[in-house]
């Protein structure tokens, strides 16, 4: 149960514990009224109002107007307003002995609502906010009293719950997602490219469940610019050389935002919702950090054409490095709204590799 309390009114909600509510189900609780100081400080009618709403506005830059002079717009959509009219002057009383009347309410979220939600920039913001609230009118000057509790709400996912129990058990036994990227590098404006491939590995399923540790499997392959066999020294580093430290990873989820407000539409990114998989600055690797390391013995590619001495022999070096960890998405999901949608992508960079990777 989570209380607020502002003077004689008070109300408390049924708690779901860490879950958010759920579109479709019942929100209830009680409110409490306190007495005589609710008959002293003049309160003639209570009423709680539960509300849910899309919240949008867009900003121009400096001196960008339109032809009212603006520079911002902004819009709002009601998702849901409902008032339940609890108590009025003279019409009820604590109960004999008691100072408190308890008065309990009874909502019904509309099966169909969008996530909560709160995103901010420089150009824009955007949200959606759910909210009980607790008035209470006073005659004359006095100044009227409310007391507000916001309530985070997420869709419904059947299916992810299944999926959810399946890969918790059993880990992912299904069929697996590829994707691939490649280029080619170099060191400085001249000299041969040498080649980099990275591969990610994850379950092949339409959308991850949320709370759920889904796991992944980043496949690093770097095939160096052609050379002699005895030009690397025994020890020495070959360029490129593929991620061994999860230090250098990085796998975070971006939002890309599209919103409307009035006339004006903006498309942006929210940058690093969350970090993945245990890798960056604070990675660890080891059986408890769920992150595994797997590199490959270096293999020598002689080119057509052998030399009859080997050493000499021109040829390319192939490494190869496997990462095996887990990532769990907590974040608001993706949906669309009329004026508002959002779009999870699913973003990895490597410090010692000279490009990005973008999954959505």
């Amino acid at each position: 149960m989570g209380k607020d309390q502002i003077s004689t009114l008070s109300f408390i909600v049924e708690s779901k514990g860490s879950r958010p509510h759920l579109p479709g189900e019942a929100i209830q609780g009680e409110v409490h009224l306190c007495f005589p100081a609710l008959v002293e400080e003049k309160f003639e009618k209570v009423a709680v109002t539960l509300s849910g709403f899309i919240d949008t506005k867009i900003i121009r830059g400096q001196g960008q107007f339109d032809q009212t002079g603006s520079d911002s717009r902004q819009q709002r959509v009601n998702l849901v307003q409902s008032v339940i009219q609890l108590w009025r002057k003279g019409e009820a009383y604590p109960p004999e002995g008691s100072r408190t009347l308890v008065l309990p309410f009874r909502f019904h979220l509309p099966a169909s609502l969008p996530p909560s939600c709160s995103l901010r920039s420089m150009e824009w913001t955007a949200a959606i906010e759910y909210a009980l609230q607790v008035s209470g009118e006073r005659c004359g000057p006095h100044s009227n009293r409310a007391i507000r509790q916001i309530i985070p709400v997420l869709p419904a996912d059947a299916e992810g719950a299944v999926l959810q129990s399946v890969i918790t058990a059993k880990g992912w036994q299904g069929v697996w997602n590829m994707r691939e990227r490649q280029t080619e590098i170099r060191r400085g404006m001249w000299g041969a490219y040498s080649q980099v491939k990275a591969m990610l590995f994850v379950p092949d399923l339409p959308a991850f469940p949320t709370e759920t540790p889904i796991p992944f499997h980043l496949k690093v392959v770097t095939i160096s610019k052609p050379m002699r066999r005895d030009a690397v020294k025994e020890g020495e580093s070959i360029f490129p050389t593929p991620p061994m430290d999860p230090k250098g990873l990085d796998f975070w989820l971006n939002r890309v935002v599209w919103l409307r407000a009035d006339n004006w539409t903006r498309r942006g990114t929210y940058p690093e919702a969350a970090k993945l998989g245990n890798l960056g600055e604070r990675s660890h690797a080891g059986p408890h950090a769920n992150l595994e390391i797997e590199p490959m013995d270096k293999v020598w590619i002689p080119l057509e054409g052998v030399s009859p001495n080997e050493r000499k022999q021109e040829g390319q070096w192939k490494q190869e490095v496997t990462i095996k960890s887990r990532f769990t998405l907590s974040q608001t999901p993706s949906f669309e709204t009329d004026i508002l949608k959002v779009k999870i992508v699913c973003r990895r960079n490597e410090d010692q590799l000279p490009w990005r990777w973008e999954r959505s």
